[in-house]
């Protein structure tokens, strides 16, 4: 289908026969009145606006109008721009490589002029993008995204305009047996997420791995629940006749970890000096700049104990915590609360 861009299935209800072999069909279709199945007439509304769409990059003006005035002819609308409803994008030899990577990351179908003016014959449209990717054009592309994206690549690795958090090797839980080890409430191997300790790719010269890294952002969720004794998972009956039996269950949440507070997104003109490299011009480089607060997050967690008969729990207490002091209750089992 043109205008979805994607191939047409029907409803199983909508078929009204299936046949095993080309002649059962035909003899079918010769002996059957399809006037039954002819759909009435569609209503009159007025004209919807044409979803075809085409933009002309990288041709002188006459060209670029001889272009225009044919895709006109034939109902297609000429945009001046790229944007996530264009449908083509017809490129010449004097692209702007910028286009073509914005038409590309909105799944816009690149077209040259010989494959436009083949698509206005015969309506055909190239499945394969590669036969844009491999011409011409995009190899002449490649050569200046390479040195713009190691430009950028460059500039990162020597100024930090955006912080990258650094994850530590030195865990605050291990676990043994599925559990943290030395910690007062049973905490199971599942939560590593939630005290943000996850597996890491590290790449050396020679090896790629994976090793446990530490973050700082804890994100415990609501209705997460924490026994004082790993015996509730074993048997809940056994444990409630606990002396120091404590439940903790989480009812509200808002997860710690960095905000931004201001942004700056833009462009920056001057020289970039690498080292003691001769300075380079840059042109437009793109620039992000944060500034960034700790938000140590909230929790409200419920505090349970068994009643006198120690035949289920009774809320003795609400708590409310950061996202660390919570952490520090679990490893514990005190904390601190000013009420």
């Amino acid at each position: 289908s043109l205008t979805r861009r994607a191939f047409r299935t029907f409803l199983k209800d909508r078929v009204i026969q299936m046949f095993s072999s080309d002649q059962e069909l035909n003899k079918v279709a010769s002996e059957t009145d399809f006037s039954q199945y002819i759909a009435p007439p569609p209503r009159k509304s007025s004209p919807k606006k044409n979803s075809i769409s085409i933009c002309f990059t990288g041709f002188d003006q006459s060209d670029k109008s001889r272009l225009s005035a044919l895709a006109k002819e034939n109902g297609i609308d000429v945009k001046s721009d790229v944007g996530k409803s264009l449908f083509f994008l017809c490129v010449g030899k004097n692209k702007g490589w910028r286009k073509v990577q914005k038409a590309s990351d909105y799944g816009v179908i690149i077209l040259t002029e010989e494959q436009f003016i083949n698509f206005i014959d015969t309506g055909e449209i190239p499945l394969e993008q590669d036969c844009v990717v491999e011409n011409d054009i995009s190899k002449s592309l490649e050569k200046d995204v390479n040195t713009y994206k190691s430009m950028i690549d460059e500039f990162s690795l020597s100024i930090r305009t955006v912080r990258e958090f650094r994850r530590s090797n030195a865990l605050i839980a291990v676990f043994v047996d599925g559990y943290a080890a030395g910690w007062r409430f049973a905490v199971k191997e599942c939560y590593k997420d939630s005290l943000d300790i996850k597996l890491t790719p590290v790449k050396t010269e020679f090896f790629n791995y994976e090793i446990w890294t530490q973050g700082d952002s804890f994100q415990f969720n609501r209705g997460d629940v924490f026994y004082s004794d790993r015996l509730a998972y074993d048997s809940y009956c056994d444990f409630l006749k606990l002396d120091d039996a404590v439940v903790l269950q989480v009812k509200y949440e808002c997860f710690s970890g960095y905000d931004s507070v201001s942004t700056f997104d833009g462009v920056m003109d001057g020289e970039f000096s690498f080292s003691r490299m001769e300075p380079r011009p840059v042109h437009k480089l793109p620039v992000l700049i944060e500034t960034q607060l700790y938000d140590p997050g909230k929790i409200i967690v419920d505090v349970f104990v068994p009643d006198a008969a120690k035949k289920q729990l009774k809320l003795k207490d609400t708590l409310e915590l950061k996202q660390d002091e919570f952490v520090c209750l679990l490893q514990s089992g005190c904390c601190w609360v000013k009420r």
